[in-house]
């Protein structure tokens, strides 16, 4: 994997003891379907006080139901950075199997210019060798045929009880108006009433 390692950096980083610190941040849908592709974006910020020589770096992804007898390799090859300059690396994958997809940093010590690459988490944690980075959830076409089944049923319920809050105001409506009709028949009778008997 070529490197895009600037020398002349150092120069400018003399008596910087190291390491390089880099945050990374995956970027993913919470959930995906089996079979289907789906992007995975790594973001790469130098949050060491010094500009970043360049280096690589890799993440790697595994499927919890296989185990990691299948692993996909993320290699990326970080260009020179100013502090707190950020670099994005996407890649797309398309799920073999439903369940979990774990990304986690391989068991590899990272270097640049003789000193060590450290990650860390956008919540300032180190990632240690073999951590969990984040993870997503792949759903099986079964899932996906029941959970449409759901949102069915769930827009049908809410077209039901629209209907029924519907019908509620008309009969409500329809009480007001025969109540008014009564007021008037009464009043219409009461005026008739009354002009019976004042010529009496």
């Amino acid at each position: 994997m070529r490197s895009f390692f600037n020398p002349n950096l150092l120069l400018l980083n003399m008596g910087f003891g190291g390491p390089y610190r880099l945050e990374i941040r995956t970027i993913t849908p919470e959930i995906v379907n089996v079979d289907e592709e789906f992007q995975i974006r790594y973001q790469i910020k130098n949050i060491t006080e010094v500009p970043y020589p360049g280096g690589n770096i890799a993440i790697q992804m595994f499927y919890a139901s296989i185990g990691k007898d299948i692993i996909v390799n993320h290699p990326m090859q970080v260009p020179p950075l100013q502090p707190d300059a950020i670099e994005p690396f996407d890649f797309n994958e398309r799920p073999l199997v439903s369940g979990m997809i774990a990304f986690f940093k391989p068991h590899v010590i990272f270097t640049t210019g003789g000193h060590q690459i450290e990650l860390y988490h956008p919540n300032g944690n180190l990632v240690p060798n073999g951590q969990l980075l984040h993870a997503v959830r792949v759903r099986s076409p079964e899932e996906l045929s029941q959970s449409e089944i759901e949102n069915i049923l769930a827009e049908t319920q809410i077209s039901t009880q629209s209907l029924a809050d519907s019908s509620e105001r008309l009969v409500e409506g329809s009480d007001r108006l025969e109540k008014l009709t009564w007021a008037l028949i009464i009043l219409t009778f009461i005026l008739i009433l009354m002009e019976i008997l004042s010529k009496l």
